[in-house]
This record gives structure tokens, sequence and C-alpha cells, in this order.
């Protein structure tokens, strides 16, 4: 969830994307032009956007100790809940991109790819490729992997000791 959060949107006007989407699937999140994703083993269809204001609150309250945070519907709406700490959860109402096409065209377009032409990524991107990778927690030995797409200019970059990827979306170049 930690790193999720830091490829939501915050200025946008889609509140959507501004949360973290939330199924027995996976974890999403995206401010249009990168995304992250999770994969999770669970097979709930039910879907919940959640504000990313909340997870950052949920991450500064919750007990360093805790191990499990549990999202759950009570009476009067939806609670993160770890041990005796509980944190109400507004839902963001909407309908999250449908990203399941987006990477399948990507992964895709990855293995018939001809060989890598040109990848330019600035600081601020090394930078958040940094963070999502603390926010993993992954062992500095599983050093992020890199896939270039000639054909869609998309990169991925993955982990090998997790489910997580992240998507940078091609940038439009400025004559």
């Amino acid at each position: 969830l930690k790193a999720a959060v830091l490829c939501c949107a915050t200025n946008d006007v889609r509140d959507y994307l501004k949360g973290v989407c939330i199924s027995g699937q996976s974890i999403v999140s995206t401010d249009g032009r990168i995304m992250f994703k999770y994969d999770l083993d669970g097979i709930n269809e039910q879907q919940y956007i959640i504000h990313n204001e909340y997870l950052k609150t949920l991450f500064k309250n919750l007990d360093k100790k805790a191990t499990t945070v549990d999202f759950i519907k009570l009476d009067d709406g939806y609670y993160f809940i770890s041990g005796n700490y509980k944190q109400f959860v507004a839902l963001i109402d909407a309908k999250y991109p449908d990203v399941s096409r987006t990477i399948a065209m990507v992964e895709r377009a990855i293995l018939g790819s001809e060989g890598i032409k040109q990848i330019r990524l600035n600081h601020e991107y090394l930078l958040l490729v940094n963070k999502i990778t603390k926010a993993l927690k992954i062992n500095k030995c599983d050093y992020p992997i890199f896939d270039f797409s000639t054909s869609t200019g998309t990169l991925i970059i993955s982990y090998e000791s997790c489910n997580a990827k992240m998507y940078l979306m091609p940038a439009r170049t400025a004559y």
C-alpha cells in the first residue's frame, strides 16, 4: 500500500485517480502517466477505491509493531483496524480505469520487442523507483528490473522477489 500511494495522482480533477484501487486480485494506483500494480492471491471480485490521504494517515498512526491491518465494513462504514487502532475510511464512489487491457498490451509488446532503442528517465522517476523499492521493503540485493517495449514506448519496472510492477507510460515530446 505504501508503494501504491507513491503513484497516486495528487492534483487531478478525477478524484478516483487520487486513490488506491484494491480488489481481491490486485492493488493498483495511477496518476495517468505512471501505474503501480501489486498482484494479490485473493479471489474477491469486490473493488474499493480508497483516497490516498486515508492511507497516509493510516501509515502515520499505525503502531510500528503491527503486522496486519484489516479493512472491514462495520454498521456505520468501512474501517482500517489493527490491534487497538481503528480508522474510518470513506470510499471513493467511481469506476477505476480498466488497467488490465493496458497491462496485457504492454507485456505482449515487450515479449516481441526488437531490443532497447532509447530510454530517458528523469531524476524524479529514478527517485520514485527508489522510494517504491524501500516501501516494498525489498532486500538491497533485489534490484529493479527494467523492461522496455519499443512498439508501445512503455517501460515496466519489476522486482524478482515480489509481485509488484511499475508501468511508465510513454511521454509526449514537445517540439
